[in-house]
């Protein structure tokens, strides 16, 4: 039986993976940092059907309303991609998404923050993503 401590300890191993996928395909992604905001189990049988992570990073961009759009419109292009590559298995480990069972990446992006700065043409992303079963 996983212990919730143990899902924790799991997650948090399979987070860092994941940063360094994104860090390895998108050099452009700054200050990147991935913590998971929420996990749940099924006690009875012992099975991760939930997960909700957020990714916090900044990119550069001129501070024209087309290029903001623009840039929003790249990184939930580029996140989804990335996201939808990755699963966990009931113990929260990363997996394969060719294998059945475990929980996937399965929404769009919820905003939790973004905030621009013309001094230092800089968007700040704040984003949470969802996997579940």
């Amino acid at each position: 039986m996983t212990t919730k401590t143990e899902f924790k300890v799991n997650l948090k191993n399979s987070i860092q993976k994941i940063k360094s996928l994104i860090y390895a395909s998108e050099p452009d992604f700054n200050s990147l940092d991935i913590s998971i905001i929420d996990m749940d189990y099924n006690e009875n049988t012992n099975d991760l059907y939930m997960v909700l992570i957020e990714i916090k990073l900044t990119m550069y961009s001129e501070q024209t309303f087309d290029e903001f759009i623009t840039t929003c419109q790249m990184v939930r292009s580029k996140l989804n991609n990335l996201l939808s590559k990755i699963s966990f298995d009931d113990n929260g480990n990363l997996k394969s998404t060719k294998t059945l069972g475990g929980i996937f990446y399965n929404v769009e992006g919820l905003v939790s923050k973004i905030e621009t700065s013309h001094k230092d043409d800089e968007i700040y992303f704040e984003l949470d993503f969802m996997f579940t079963d």
